[in-house]
């Protein structure tokens, strides 16, 4: 899980570096951004999930749990 804006690096970037290590990672990008920030590169949308925030602690259970069933 990580933010799509980080400082010093992007979440894009992190997700990539850390599927690079652990291909079957689940991704779970959270931004107050749109979804279209993210990589639009078809093997790695594949296995990223996105949640808008502000979201509430029931809206992220629900998407961990969307995430880890994958």
């Amino acid at each position: 899980m990580t933010d799509v804006i980080l400082p010093g690096v992007n979440g894009p970037r992190l997700a990539e570096a850390v599927s690079r290590i652990h291909p079957k990672a689940p991704i779970l990008f959270v931004s107050a951004f749109t979804e279209a920030v993210i990589p639009q590169d078809e093997s790695f949308t594949s296995k990223a999930t996105f949640l808008q925030k502000p979201f509430t602690h029931k809206d992220l259970t629900r998407k961990i749990r969307e995430v880890l069933s994958k």
